[in-house]
């Protein structure tokens, strides 16, 4: 479950870290050589990790299909929800 919430959480706020980073390196870029640096080491990290949250995204969303619970199973009437069936 944590897993699942930590990579969840990276894949939805890395592109947006990495747009407030790169508009305010681009902003920053004539003050001082530090923002570069912190760019370069998010984007690194960034690299690395992004796929690796994937992974598990793709692993997990797989490995919960072998314990589904028993009203996973039961079918549905639609003919209750949609008359004309």
């Amino acid at each position: 479950m944590w897993i699942w919430r930590i990579s969840s959480v990276f894949i939805a706020a890395y592109p947006v870290l990495n747009i407030l980073l790169t508009v305010a390196g681009n902003t920053w870029n004539h003050y001082s050589d530090i923002t570069g640096t912190v760019l370069a080491i998010f984007l690194l990290v960034a690299l690395v990790v992004y796929p690796i949250c994937r992974l598990f995204l793709l692993i997990l969303s797989f490995t919960t299909l072998r314990s589904l619970p028993p009203s996973a199973f039961v079918d549905v009437n639609w003919s209750n929800y949609i008359p004309h069936l």
